[in-house]
């Protein structure tokens, strides 16, 4: 190879080793941004993580809390109902008359009559009103 050659081609290797070392310098900047961006989103992540951690605990807290709650509104209904149901008869057990029977026929059918006493009233004796 001539002279001008070798100097030619040692200022063409040196301008790719000044090449490569800006792309290196350049790499290595970038990677140092990208471990801070990297080292921000895990902090982040973890700060999330701890939020959803907690939020879970609230949430199972709530769940059993309004489980109870549905328990004892269940509880205290079935109370209600029986309450209402000791006060006002069971449904079942309502007689349902038919609306042509009279009044009549109900005191026929009364079989009260006799088995009442009756030896304290008596049956002539109009009350006397005292002046």
């Amino acid at each position: 190879m001539a002279e001008d050659q070798k100097d030619r081609f040692i200022q063409y290797l040196a301008e790719q080793h000044q090449e490569n070392e800006l792309t290196i310098k350049a790499m290595k900047l970038v990677l140092k941004d990208f471990m801070v961006q990297m080292k921000e989103l895990e902090d982040q992540m973890a700060s999330i993580q701890s939020k959803q951690s907690d939020l879970e605990n609230r949430l199972s807290k709530e769940r059993k809390l309004r489980q109870s709650a549905e328990c004892k509104a269940k509880s205290i209904q079935e109370k209600l109902d029986f309450a209402n149901q000791e006060r006002f008869g069971d449904k079942r057990q309502r007689i349902h008359f038919k609306a042509g029977k009279s009044a009549s026929d109900r005191q026929k059918d009364d079989s009260t009559d006799d088995t009442l006493r009756t030896d304290s009233v008596t049956e002539n004796k109009p009350q006397e009103a005292k002046p």
